[in-house]
C-alpha cells in the first residue's frame, strides 16, 4: 500500500466515521422526539427510563447500522473526492502523472470491505440480540410481556409465541417450526406453556399441556408414514408392543436403561424399568414404564423432541390396532438455546 493510497483510506474511514455518528445520532434523535411518551409511560423513576432508553437504542443500533450502511458508505466515498478536489489535491495528483482512477482504487476497495462489516452485523450480530429488538418501547425489561414472532433459534427451528412473560418465563402457546440443515420444515411443536430448563451440561424448553390444549409434535415430511396419530404428552402412539419391552428387560445390564427402538415411527423409547402385567381372561397383556423417555427423530435422524414422564402405561386398542402409551405428567423436552 502506497502513501497516497494510506491517505486516501485514513480520510475515506474518517468520513465514514463521521456520517456514521451523524446518522446514528439523526436517527436515534428523531426516534425519541417522536415516540418520548411510550418511554415515559414506565413508572419506574427517571434513572430507570434513561437506562431503558439508552439500552433500546444500544440494541437498535445494529439494525440502523444495518438500515443505513449503504448510504454511509456512499455518502463517504463522495464526500472524501469532493474534499480532496476542493483543496486541489486531485489536480496535484493529476500533474504528477497519477490518473485519477489509481485514486478511485483504494475508495473503491475500502468501501467493498466497509460493506462486508455491514453483512456481518446484519447476519452475525442482529440474529444474536433479536429477542432484545422485538420489545416495545414501553416494555420495561424483565417485566413487560411481548410477542416472539418467528425467532430462529441455534439449531435452525423457528420460535412463535403471542406471549412472553419475562417475570414468569413462561411462553404461552408457544409454536416450534423445526427445520433440517436446508431450513425444510420436518416437524411443529405446539404446547400450552413453554419454560425454559437445564438438562445436564444443556439448556432448553419444557413444553407442557393445559387442560384444554395439549403439548403435540406433528410432522411435516411429506415422505412420513407414521404420523397418523401425532404424539402429544398425553399419549404417545407406537407399533411395538409389551414383549420388545420385556425382552430388553431381561438381556440388559445392571443398571442401565432399556431402550427399545420402533422404526415406524421413527421412536427410541428409554427407560429406568418396565414392570409387565401378564394377560388374564378378556385382559391383554399391559405393562408400565418408569420414567420414560420418548425421543422422535426424523427421515434424516435429526432429533425433534424428547417426551418425559413420571410413568407411562401401554393400552391395546383392539379396534384400530394401535398401541399407545398413557404418560403420567407428561411434558415435551426441545433442546435449544434461549
Amino acid at each position: 500500500m502506497t502513501t497516497l493510497d494510506r491517505y486516501i483510506v485514513r480520510n475515506l474511514l474518517h468520513s465514514a466515521l463521521l456520517w456514521l455518528v451523524v446518522m446514528l445520532s439523526l436517527r436515534i434523535v428523531s426516534d425519541l422526539f417522536v415516540n418520548m411518551d411510550e418511554f415515559a409511560e414506565q413508572s419506574e423513576g427517571f434513572g430507570s427510563v434513561l437506562s431503558h432508553i439508552v439500552t433500546y437504542y444500544a440494541f437498535q443500533s445494529f439494525v440502523y447500522v444495518a438500515q443505513l450502511g449503504g448510504v454511509i458508505i456512499v455518502a463517504s466515498a463522495a464526500f472524501t473526492i469532493a474534499r480532496m478536489n476542493r483543496s486541489n489535491e486531485l489536480t496535484a495528483i493529476m500533474a504528477s502523472g497519477v490518473s485519477l482512477h489509481r485514486v478511485l482504487k483504494p475508495v473503491i476497495i475500502c468501501s467493498v470491505l466497509l460493506s462486508l462489516i455491514i453483512f456481518v452485523d446484519r447476519e452475525v450480530f442482529i440474529p444474536r440480540v433479536v429477542h432484545r429488538l422485538i420489545r416495545d418501547r414501553d416494555d420495561v425489561p424483565g417485566k413487560e410481556e411481548f410477542s416472539v414472532r418467528l425467532v430462529t433459534d441455534s439449531n435452525d427451528a423457528a420460535w412463535y409465541s403471542a406471549t412472553f412473560l419475562p417475570a414468569e418465563e413462561k411462553m404461552i402457546n408457544p409454536m416450534i417450526i423445526l427445520r433440517n440443515k436446508n431450513w425444510h420444515g420436518i416437524g411443529c411443536i405446539r404446547g400450552a406453556y413453554a419454560k425454559p430448563a437445564r438438562m445436564g451440561d444443556r439448556r432448553g424448553w419444557i413444553i407442557s399441556h393445559s387442560s384444554e390444549y395439549d403439548a403435540v409434535l406433528s410432522s411435516l415430511e411429506k415422505t412420513s408414514q407414521q404420523w397418523d396419530k401425532p404424539p402429544s404428552s398425553r399419549v404417545i402412539w407406537t407399533s411395538v408392543g409389551t414383549g420388545e419391552f420385556a425382552r430388553a428387560v431381561r438381556h440388559r445390564k445392571d443398571g442401565e436403561d432399556i431402550v427399545v427402538i420402533d422404526k415406524q415411527y421413527g421412536l427410541v423409547v428409554k427407560a429406568k424399568d418396565f414392570n409387565l402385567s401378564f394377560p388374564g381372561p378378556n385382559k391383554p397383556a399391559g405393562g408400565v414404564l418408569i420414567e420414560p423417555r420418548f425421543i422422535f427423530s426424523s427421515s434424516e435422524g435429526k432429533i425433534m423432541a424428547c417426551f418425559l414422564a413420571e410413568s407411562a402405561e401401554f393400552k391395546k386398542d383392539p379396534v384400530g390396532n394401535y398401541n399407545s402409551w398413557l404418560l403420567k405428567d407428561g411434558r415435551i423436552v426441545y433442546p435449544s438455546d434461549p
